[in-house]
């Protein structure tokens, strides 16, 4: 128990003490937040873009 205290559990004190770690924290919050935006809008847009596309193609004289 006392080896997990000094590789695991004093380190992760440390880590959880330090408010770096929440800003880190804070931060990496809000970048997974505008990827999740950012995939959803592609992929919205994509479909959008498809029907589009296959609207004009429909009308296009081959």
């Amino acid at each position: 128990m006392t080896m997990f205290r000094s590789i695991i559990a004093r380190p992760a004190q440390r880590f959880l003490a330090d408010r770096n770690a929440a800003s880190s924290i804070d931060y990496a919050v809000i970048a997974a937040g505008v990827g999740a935006v950012i995939i959803a809008t592609v992929l919205i847009m994509g479909t959008s873009l498809n029907g589009m596309y296959e609207s004009v193609r429909s009308v296009w004289p081959s």
